[in-house]
């Protein structure tokens, strides 16, 4: 009696342990693929609420708006100890950032939605801003994932 393995034994467990470690793969692939679509949008949930967030407090905080400075990719609103406070689109290889700058003009802006950002519209009307913002998902390569997180017609009261 011989000891060991066949030929034909040996090319079934090679072929068993080929399927099992792509299989294995697969299963560690999806699951990378699972967890970086949902850091994408816990990112794209964070920047929406920074963005919205800051938005409303320098709103509230404004007496009015700057006349002309009121639209597509900017809104500056005037406190009433005169201080202007801008948001503004910076495009930058075809990604989109939205910019708040706390002391326009002369103040660092600081980047609110970095290469994120869809769309950004103010409109205003007596003492209330209207603000449409929207969102993409993208990953680490800067490729879009589908991902999109917009609010349309977020109405905020200025401080009279």
């Amino acid at each position: 009696m011989r000891t060991g393995f066949t030929i034909v034994e040996l090319l079934i467990g090679i072929t068993a342990a080929a399927i099992l470690a792509l299989a294995a793969g697969v299963l560690l692939m999806n699951t990378y693929q699972g967890w970086a679509s949902a850091s994408s949008a816990v990112e794209l949930e964070r920047d929406a609420a920074v963005a919205i967030h800051t938005l409303e407090l320098a709103v509230r905080g404004a007496s009015n708006t700057v006349t002309g400075e009121v639209g597509v990719d900017r809104l500056k609103v005037r406190n009433p100890d005169g201080v202007i406070r801008a948001f503004s689109v910076q495009t930058s290889n075809g990604r989109r950032s939205l910019l708040y700058n706390p002391a326009d003009p002369g103040g660092a802006s600081m980047i609110l939605v970095d290469k994120r950002l869809g769309t950004f519209v103010s409109a205003s009307t007596g003492n209330m801003v209207c603000v449409s913002l929207a969102l993409t998902g993208i990953d680490q390569n800067n490729q879009d994932i589908g991902l999109v997180m917009e609010f349309s017609n977020v109405w905020i009261r200025m401080r009279n």
